[in-house]
């Protein structure tokens, strides 16, 4: 069984913004599960997957707009969905 992990942000599209690209610079284990904007607990509980994963990671997107939380926002940002896997033919 795997859990299906959502973090959402909204952003605001700027009039005249130029802008193509961001880059995104990830610091930190990958997928950390955060609660009041605090990591709780390892995303991965195999310590051989940690080494696994690069302590730095960058990466290119395109703009999307300016990060924003205001006039809408998802709270809470981060969401964690349980999923369950049923075989058979279940009418």
């Amino acid at each position: 069984m795997s859990d299906i992990r959502l973090d959402w942000e909204t952003y605001n599209v700027v009039p005249g913004d130029d802008q193509i690209l961001d880059m995104l610079v990830y610091v930190g284990r990958p997928l950390p599960i955060l609660e009041d904007g605090k990591e709780i607990e390892p995303a991965f509980e195999d310590k051989r997957e940690i080494k696994d994963q690069p302590f730095i990671q960058v990466k290119l997107r395109e703009h999307e707009g300016r990060l924003s939380n205001s006039p809408f926002s998802v709270t809470p940002s981060q969401q964690v969905w349980k999923v369950f896997f049923f075989h058979g033919n279940n009418r």
